[in-house]
């Protein structure tokens, strides 16, 4: 997946790779346990003076629900990717023009 996005004049694009993904609905006495893991590896590089930041990143996420039904599990595999992908850009920064890793 490659975008590109404008920040005070500043051209990034961001790609990235799933490395793994997995789900899993366990069936227990009233109620099923989904649970969602993800590794991923993130790029962030800046265009205009060629900094780069990249970021593996891994979750999980857990949900216990009474009624099962599929859709909660593409939810939690949405959910994961989206943590994921959000942890990267909370930490990178962009400091004098130049995109940063915060960790």
């Amino acid at each position: 997946v490659q975008s590109g996005v404008a920040v005070s004049g500043v051209d990034i694009i961001v790609t990235g790779e799933v490395l793994e993904l997995a789900a899993n609905a366990k069936s227990r006495f009233f109620s099923t346990v989904i649970t969602s893991e993800c590794k991923m590896v993130i790029k962030a590089s800046n265009l205009k003076d060629g900094s780069v930041t990249t970021r593996n990143v891994e979750g999980a996420l857990t949900q216990t629900v009474f009624w099962f039904d599929h859709d909660d599990v593409r939810k939690m595999v949405g959910l994961v990717l989206k943590d994921g992908f959000d942890r990267f850009v909370n930490d990178t920064k962009i400091e004098d023009g130049t995109i940063k890793s915060v960790r």
